[in-house]
Parts: structure tokens; C-alpha cells; sequence
């Protein structure tokens, strides 16, 4: 890029693949968002990802996406734990209105905490009027190659986009 101009990006554009298509002159120093922690973390749910990533996709290994499509599974299997347990299979298995609706209150709306084995450490949570799950992320920097973490978890706070002038014109 350009001296002296700090560049951001999102989860989904900071991967590794930024590194091996970028040369090191170009992407070093670039920031970046996760909201969940990386293939580099040294827990259970990490471990678990890269047994099934190298067994199955190989070639995936080191994609973030791959990682926050993994978590996100896994918060959708709990939506649904949720919601069987409450409301049985049957009911949701219909496929209708009011088996989205049992989804939507007893399996998303009962998310309270809930680990996604420790890849969203903050947990997943539903909080009314909020649709985010995840309300934490922590700031990488490209650094010598890698991705590099600046920060600890950081909360982020709730923008509400509909309260400005600009919305929906």
C-alpha cells in the first residue's frame, strides 16, 4: 500500500491467504478484527477443529473462515439442542411458522453464556434487541508474517445504526 496509511480489515478479509498473496512489504504492519481465537490458540475446541480440518480439508488449514464457519456450526447445534429439548423434535421437524418460532425462543433466545468449546471465550448469548451473540473481539496485527494479537478479548459496544440520520435513506 501507501507509507504511513494504516489499513483494517475484518475477519473475513484478515487470513492467512492476505499473507501468502501479499508480500511481506505490503501486508506488514496491516490490523485486523477476529471475534473468536485462531488456529494459533492452544485449546480443546482448537484442537478439535484441526484434527477434522487435516483429516478432511488439508488445504483449509490456517483459514479463518473454515475456524469461524466451525464455531458458527456449533453455535447453530446448540440452538437447536436447545430447542428439541424444550419443544421436541417433532414440533421443529415440520419445517413451519411456528417451528422457527420455536427456534427462535426456545433455542436462540435460551443462549446464555454458552462456550462454542472456548473458541468464542466471551461465550455466545442472547440479549434482546441485540443480534450479535458475540459481543467481544481482539485486534491483530500482521507482524513479521503473522498474524499477531495486540489485544486481550475487548468488548464492543452495540452500534445502533437505525438511530442516525443517514439509516435507511
Amino acid at each position: 500500500m501507501f507509507p504511513g496509511i494504516t489499513i483494517a480489515s475484518g475477519h473475513a478479509g484478515f487470513t492467512k491467504a492476505l499473507i501468502d498473496l501479499g508480500t511481506s512489504a505490503v501486508v506488514e504492519g496491516v490490523y485486523g478484527v477476529y471475534p473468536m481465537v485462531t488456529w494459533d490458540d492452544n485449546i480443546p475446541g482448537i484442537a478439535k477443529a484441526k484434527e477434522y480440518v487435516q483429516k478432511y480439508h488439508p488445504s483449509d488449514m490456517g483459514n479463518v473462515d473454515y475456524l469461524s464457519t466451525w464455531a458458527s456450526t456449533l453455535v447453530v447445534a446448540e440452538i437447536l439442542r436447545n430447542a428439541v429439548k424444550e419443544v421436541g423434535y417433532t414440533k421443529l421437524a415440520k419445517g413451519d411458522v411456528e417451528a422457527w418460532r420455536a427456534v427462535e425462543k426456545s433455542g436462540i433466545q435460551k443462549l446464555n453464556g454458552y462456550k462454542v468449546d472456548g473458541l468464542i471465550p466471551a461465550g455466545v448469548a442472547y440479549t434482546p434487541g441485540d443480534n450479535r451473540l458475540s459481543h467481544s473481539f481482539k485486534v491483530f496485527q500482521i507482524k513479521g508474517g503473522k498474524i499477531t494479537a495486540l489485544t486481550d478479548w475487548t468488548e464492543a459496544p452495540l452500534v445502533e445504526y437505525e438511530k442516525f440520520d443517514w439509516f435507511g435513506k
